[in-house]
């Protein structure tokens, strides 16, 4: 998809066991169960690399669905895999 735009600046903020997550999360709260993949996919596309979500939304299924092909595309860069 398209090339991120200013995600990449986006300060990190450190928790408590040292680890840093950017301060700037893509929100699936409200966003309909069928439509939460696609939501993840493009977010990440874009350059988004927090997701904020919790079990109460409902649409957890959605959103493993939008960050496995993520996950895929990394480790087949990574390793050269297919």
């Amino acid at each position: 998809m398209g090339q991120a735009v200013g995600v990449s600046n986006v300060p990190s903020i450190e928790l408590n066991d040292g680890n840093h997550i950017p301060q700037l999360g893509f929100g699936v709260f409200q966003v309909p169960p069928d439509d939460t993949a696609d939501a993840v996919k493009t977010a990440l596309d874009i350059g988004y690399r927090h997701i904020d979500t919790a079990e109460m939304y409902q649409n957890e299924k959605g959103v493993g669905q939008g960050i496995i092909p993520f996950f895929e595309q990394a480790q087949h860069t990574f390793t050269g895999g297919g």
